[in-house]
């Protein structure tokens, strides 16, 4: 037997949220934070992955990341954090040193 309120608890929380904070994205939707003002090791991957110029860059030190199977999943995390808990792709001056080069990239917002 199943109680009639208990069934519809779920809809009635995701309704509840969706009055309270709008329309969310699902768990697997990549949501960039384009709030921004400059290129760095500390902005979303997606973020800089946007920018030619960053790819460029990004693909130059971390060739890794054209052929890896995670690369949609880490479109939403730092660039630091895939480095620091990516097992050793760069050293902490080579992250320095990108880190560097792409504050140089010239900022374009509104992607």
């Amino acid at each position: 037997m199943t109680d009639t309120e208990a069934a519809s608890w779920f809809g009635l929380c995701t309704a509840w949220l969706r009055r309270q904070f709008g329309d969310f994205a699902a768990d697997k939707d990549v949501i960039l934070d384009e709030e921004t003002t400059g290129y760095s090791v500390d902005v979303q991957l997606g973020v800089l992955w946007k920018n030619p110029e960053c790819r460029r860059l990004l693909l130059d030190m971390l060739p890794i990341l054209e052929e890896s199977s995670k690369l949609q999943e880490a479109m939403g995390a730092p660039l630091r954090m895939i480095v620091k808990y990516g097992g050793g792709f760069l050293s902490e001056d080579e992250l320095k040193e990108l880190d560097e080069r792409l504050r140089e990239v010239p900022f374009v917002g509104g992607y």
